[in-house]
């Protein structure tokens, strides 16, 4: 068996650590409450990290406001508003018995969990 081992500097090893770490630092999170006709029925959050991808990590509409297209609306304005930003990518992870609504959406799955969450990404 060949074993090969790679010596760096101490002080290099730390700066190709904190550079890597720095490529996953989000570079903005927007956390907005979901009004129609002035009552709060939902909330989204959504991180923007380097490189031009932002996650949404959730949104959420209220029970009775369900089923009626709100969460296609509020989908459609958060990817125009990120494409007017210049972002490239949307990504997310879904529920298994969401994907139906994200994949109408233009999302595509890109891995599967075996805790049944799917990620999902979107190019805009």
């Amino acid at each position: 068996m060949i074993r090969v081992r790679r010596y760096i500097r101490r002080r290099q090893f730390k700066e190709e650590l904190s550079f890597r770490a720095s490529m996953f630092q989000p570079t903005g999170i927007e956390i907005k409450d979901i009004y129609l006709d002035g009552t709060n029925i939902g909330t989204y959050k959504i991180v923007r990290g380097p490189f031009g991808v932002a996650e949404i990590y959730s949104i959420f509409i209220k029970e009775p406001y369900q089923k009626r297209g709100l969460g296609k609306r509020v989908v459609q304005h958060i990817l125009k508003q990120l494409k007017d930003e210049r972002l490239e990518v949307v990504r997310l992870t879904s529920a298994r018995d969401a994907v139906g609504f994200w994949e109408r959406m233009g999302f595509y799955i890109i891995d599967e969990d075996i805790d049944n969450e799917i990620r999902m990404e979107k190019v805009l």
